[in-house]
């Protein structure tokens, strides 16, 4: 039941995203029809048009893209197992969330007020009728927009308590975030358009004021009265809601960091010894515990061909906006290989659909973060296996010790293609093919095949912690090109 519900709320979280990106893109897209006013009289129509769209694209579209990057995908959510190393939430976090949903949900009854109130205001604005060429669309989108958004961002705040009550931590940390940064959207940019949505409606007033009805000036004084009492009402109590999802993301990097001093305040005997670096050596093993190390997975990766896929969205991955994720499945797929994924932000590959942690690839420790070796580790044990060093725009293989192994060489590399190969004593062990398969880079897939007696000459999981590396390098190197 929680696993369907964390689907549930994810596709939902999903859908508002989308909703976001279009309708900040459209904002955008609209500023580009009232950049020049025709005349100094228009300009006093035409900018308080464009400040309330730049306000709305701009948040809309900023929030909904991050957050598009920060939430976990739904393979995440269901994974059946639970890592043990995963830390829960604050026991703080919970209630404080539950607390907000219900001061969200009771802010209902005034949304719903403003729906009646809206409807009753273009009826007299259409005189209750719909013309035939459809234009009656025009002042029902513009009456109607504050108010879906309003129900927009109570919905919101409900949905985001219910998915982060739902998820799996870590996850649950990730979930929050992204949608504090929906909600920030939201309330940002609402908070941004209501001035100039004002100045527009005090220029509606001051031209009916010069008009002969009085009547007419009075009915129009009292609709945006209304209106102006429900849009700040709402907003006033919106911010003091976003503010406590915000004190409750506070709080969950405020109870990491006190976990992170409480782990480094361990004796050392309850934590796996550090990295020691000697000089002309490079990093060796501080302890026997360290020292004694030696690959388990060989066994694991039992197929001769595997496929590499990109699993985050093709627009994050275009703009470089967060980790890039992978799914790495054996060729041919048969029901007996097992399938794994990786993670860019944690640098875990895992195997599918246990979520079984194997490798960790993380960067090496004082390396230059742009261009940085990577210490290849067991993740259950923390033993490390070796130490990917790049060369140029070719990589080395050396052992924990440092000592070289094997060559990673780019042999190809033009528009749509990229080859590797791994070389041990000059033979050929494995090679990886890098190929668009369209239009567009995230079109893309990697290759890898191993070659004839491979797993003798060199352990297979080197070759399935450069893969996530190399198919970012040729997918960065093809995003140049273009």
């Amino acid at each position: 039941m929680r696993r369907l519900l964390a689907v549930l709320t994810h596709a939902a979280l999903r859908l508002v995203i989308a909703f976001m990106m279009a309708a900040g893109g459209a904002a955008l897209v609209a500023v580009v029809f009232v950049m020049r006013p025709p005349s100094s009289d228009g300009a006093e129509w035409i900018v308080p048009i464009r400040q309330t769209a730049l306000a709305i694209g701009f948040t809309f579209l900023g929030a909904a893209v991050i957050a598009l990057g920060v939430l976990p995908s739904r393979r995440e959510l269901i994974r059946f197992a639970v890592d043990p190393s995963e830390r829960a939430l604050p026991g703080s976090v919970l209630p404080l969330l539950a607390g907000l949903a219900g001061v969200s949900a009771w802010q209902f009854p005034m949304v719903l007020a403003w729906w009646d109130e809206s409807r009753r205001l273009l009826e007299q604005l259409t005189a209750g009728e719909r013309d035939p060429l459809g234009l009656w669309i025009i002042p029902a989108a513009m009456v109607s927009a504050p108010p879906l958004i309003a129900t927009l961002a109570v919905v919101l705040f409900i949905l985001t308590a219910m998915a982060v009550a739902v998820a799996r931590p870590p996850l649950a940390v990730r979930v929050l975030r992204a949608g504090v940064l929906l909600q920030s959207g939201l309330v940002i940019g609402s908070t941004l358009a209501l001035p100039p949505i004002r100045g527009l409606a005090a220029r509606v007033l001051a031209l009916a004021a010069s008009g002969p009805d009085a009547g007419v000036l009075a009915a129009m004084m009292e609709a945006l009265a209304r209106q102006d009492f429900f849009a700040t009402g709402l907003l006033s109590r919106f911010q003091w809601i976003l503010g406590g999802y915000v004190l409750a993301t506070l709080a969950t990097w405020y109870g990491q960091s006190l976990r992170d001093a409480a782990g480094d305040a361990l004796p050392s005997s309850d934590v796996a010894p550090p990295l020691a670096v000697v000089p002309g050596v490079g990093i060796l093993p501080a302890s026997a515990a360290t020292a004694k190390v030696s690959s388990t997975l060989s066994s694991v990766f039992g197929s001769s061909a595997y496929r590499v896929r990109l699993r985050t969205h093709w627009i994050l991955a275009a703009f470089r906006v967060g980790y890039l994720d992978y799914a790495i499945t054996p060729m041919p797929a048969r029901v007996s290989d097992a399938g794994f994924s990786f993670s860019g932000k944690d640098g875990l590959l895992r195997r599918e659909p246990s979520g079984t942690s194997l490798l960790t690839v993380q960067p090496e420790r004082g390396a230059w973060p742009f261009r940085s070796s990577y210490v290849v580790a067991e993740a259950s044990s923390g033993g490390i296996i070796g130490i990917l060093e790049p060369a140029g725009v070719d990589w080395n293989v050396l052992d924990r010790f440092r000592q070289p192994l094997a060559q990673v060489e780019k042999v190809d590399a033009r528009r749509g293609y990229c080859r590797y190969r791994i070389r041990v004593d000059q033979a050929e062990v494995c090679r990886f093919t890098w190929a668009m398969h369209g239009f567009g880079v995230w079109t893309a897939e990697m290759d890898i095949e191993f070659l004839n007696g491979a797993a003798q000459r060199l352990d297979p999981s080197y070759a399935m912690a450069l893969a996530p590396i190399l198919e970012s390098q040729a997918r960065r190197t093809n995003q140049r090109m273009d």
